[in-house]
């Protein structure tokens, strides 16, 4: 993370638009897969519960 944040930072200070660009929509992909991987375990919670639930008593 610390390295993560020190290229950022020198990215910001000198004029890269180019590499920014890049750092940019790596960031936005990087976050919108973190936000379907949590979709996806809510789903398979929820899956779960209710095939519990279909079950019925034991």
């Amino acid at each position: 993370m610390w390295l993560i944040q020190a290229v950022w930072y020198w990215v910001e200070c000198t004029d890269h638009t180019e590499l920014r660009t890049v750092l940019d929509a790596t960031a936005d992909v990087v976050h919108n897969a973190a936000l379907l991987v949590i979709a996806a375990q809510v789903c398979i919670l929820y899956a779960t519960a209710g095939l519990y639930k279909f079950q019925g008593p034991r």
